[in-house]
């Protein structure tokens, strides 16, 4: 498989995390329920260690901030 940029791995985070955080919040506007709305966070772990997790939260927005200043460059760019 290609290595995902890091537009398509938040992407690919926020599919299945969305649901999870939604339900959060359901559950809070349904049932008067008090859950607690979890922060955004994004974890690695690797095949090997299957049970330590990396926290990646900021890599990721770091690698976004990144492509969309590669982007910007790329869609200013004159020709000169």
């Amino acid at each position: 498989d290609e290595p995902m940029s890091a537009e398509e791995m938040h992407g690919s985070v926020r599919k299945i995390m969305g649901k999870f955080y939604l339900f959060r919040y359901m559950f809070n506007a349904l049932f008067d329920a008090e859950l607690e709305v979890l922060p955004d966070r994004a974890f690695f772990t690797a095949v090997k260690e299957p049970y330590t997790f990396y926290e990646v939260t900021n890599d990721l927005k770091l690698l976004r901030a990144e492509e969309s200043k590669l982007l910007t460059i790329g869609t200013n760019d004159t020709g000169r």
